[in-house]
């Protein structure tokens, strides 16, 4: 149950009267859904979670029923114990306060949200104009991977993500990969990711494009993933064992804006368009990229 709480002054919103309802309907619906997904995880973190998303959004917030796997935050699922983070970096989204993508954890975060927002107020005004238009978000933390038929691959330089710097080091192209934070509240202290292989992603691009249908001015939101995490020292031991090589991984400092876990729920696209990641594992998706870059060391060069 979300209820407007009178003790709690609802945000500047600096919107069009029209944007303003929007935002309002957005916040208690999104806020509330996933507010009440944690909180029903973890009971005791009930009244303080409640809290901290009345002084985000003005709402007030109660435990309620239980909500199925679709009913994950709208950009990442954080554990009932970064609550804080949680309604400050992933539901202070621009809708609710004009100033809510300024506390996201990272820039990143806040040039996704803040391009969300564009789509949507253009898409409003399209609607108002009676123009037809519809848009769609597809969200995802990792791609990584290569055609695995193996005729078309990337090289980057320089490169930033996981899987192509620790093979990138077992090709002897580097010294290896640095593993940025041992001290986070994972299992093994390092940040834990969702992936997905490029294919599964380029599949997904094309099923919602067909999905759309701009004279019903369709908008849809959908995470993409496995569903599951794995750790960075998960993700160098995976390509270690893919490659069958030494791969360095020296521990360095935490970067600033890395959150300890991030995962996808896919079940709103899999519901709506039967969309499901044909590479399943982690250890799929590097072999797809080994392959391509044992022949390909510096890409097409």
């Amino acid at each position: 149950q979300v209820v407007q709480d009178p003790n709690v002054p609802v945000p500047r919103w600096g919107l069009s009267p029209k944007g303003r309802e929007r935002a309002e309907r957005f916040a208690n619906h999104a806020m509330a859904r996933a507010a009440r997904r944690i909180i029903s995880s973890n009971e005791t973190k009930a009244m303080e979670l409640a809290g901290a998303i009345s002084a985000v959004s003005g709402v007030r917030v109660e435990s309620g029923e239980n909500f199925g796997e679709n009913d994950r935050t709208s950009t990442g699922f954080v554990p009932p114990e970064r609550f804080e983070a949680l309604a400050d970096a992933f539901f202070a989204r621009p809708e609710v306060s004009t100033e809510g993508w300024e506390r996201a954890i990272d820039a990143q975060a806040r040039v996704f949200g803040a391009f969300e927002d564009a789509l949507a107020d253009y898409a409003a005004a399209r609607r108002e104009q009676g123009r037809p238009f519809a848009w769609a978000a597809l969200r995802y933390f990792n791609v990584a991977g290569c055609d695995r038929k193996g005729r078309i691959g990337e090289f980057r330089d320089p490169e930033t993500r996981i899987v192509s710097l620790a093979l990138r080091a077992a090709l002897g192209l580097s010294e290896g990969v640095t593993i940025a934070g041992t001290d986070y509240s994972t299992a093994d202290g390092t940040c834990v990711r969702d992936f997905i292989h490029v294919e599964d992603l380029v599949r997904a691009h094309l099923l919602t494009l067909d999905s759309l249908r701009p004279e019903s001015f369709d908008a849809r939101a959908y995470n993409l993933g496995l569903g599951r995490g794995y750790s960075v020292r998960e993700v160098v031991e995976t390509c270690r064992r893919v490659t069958g090589l030494p791969i360095a991984a020296p521990e360095g400092p935490r970067r600033p804006g890395d959150a300890p876990v991030m995962l996808a729920s896919s079940g709103a696209i899999a519901a709506d368009l039967g969309w499901r990641p044909e590479v399943g594992s982690l250890e799929e998706i590097v072999a797809s990229a080994w392959a391509w870059m044992r022949g390909h060391p510096r890409g097409y060069a």
